[in-house]
């Protein structure tokens, strides 16, 4: 499935997508694989990263600013969202730096954990407009 996907790509991100699936095969060799949301997408329980070439940049995503911090704090010149890094074919694509990410995202560590649960903490405690304090 994934090589269906690997197939249909332009050169530059064929060697970028093929080399982001052998690096998160070997980093999580007992992770699920499967093409949610159309992009590969490989899964440790609840824990996920996926990948996707898209319009302007390969994506790498793993839905939670925590998990790509590390990553984003090296590289802040490479396009990043909430829970995403959107790579450029002209941006670097460091693979040793991409291996901290992919194990932020599928093997999270307590601290990791503890940053998302009280980030969701914070989010749960905002007073709605218009209320009583």
């Amino acid at each position: 499935m994934i090589d269906v996907y690997l197939a249909r790509l332009v050169p530059l991100r064929h060697e970028r997508g093929e080399a982001l699936d052998a690096l998160i095969r070997g980093l999580a060799p007992d992770a699920t694989v499967d093409m949610s949301h159309r992009m590969p997408t490989y899964r440790r329980g609840e824990h996920f990263v996926a990948w996707a070439s898209q319009k302007r940049c390969l994506s790498v995503y793993t839905c939670s600013a925590e998990r790509s911090a590390a990553f984003r704090a090296k590289w802040p010149k490479i396009k990043a969202g909430v829970g995403c890094v959107n790579f450029k074919d002209t941006d670097p694509f460091p693979l040793d730096d991409l291996k901290t990410l992919v194990r932020d995202a599928l093997k999270p560590s307590v601290e990791i954990l503890a940053r998302e649960a009280a980030a969701r903490g914070k989010k749960g405690t905002r007073k709605k407009e218009g209320s009583p304090t």
